[in-house]
């Protein structure tokens, strides 16, 4: 059986990492704006540094998150969306 690899997302990652995240920012700030990508399995935020971490359940879910979201304002500071340097779960 051949797979075939979302172009937007060869790497085949599940997680996004979310730069650019305010103090103020919230999981639930995030899940309603990630969510509508699709099912959301867990969220991190790391305040200190700045950033998050979203799991999606499927590849194309975080594919598509960070091909829509990139540059989005939140909370006044543009996102700035990556795959991880490796695979989450």
């Amino acid at each position: 059986m051949d797979i075939k690899t979302d172009p937007r997302n060869p790497g085949g990652f599940r997680s996004i990492w979310v730069g650019n995240i305010q103090p103020s920012v919230t999981n639930n700030q995030l899940m309603r704006l990630f969510g509508q990508f699709g099912d959301i399995h867990s969220i991190r935020i790391l305040h200190d540094k700045h950033c998050a971490f979203i799991n999606y359940t499927e590849e194309s879910s975080a594919a598509k998150a960070m091909q829509e979201m990139q540059g989005h304002s939140l909370c006044g500071a543009s996102l700035v969306i990556r795959f991880p340097d490796k695979k989450m779960f």
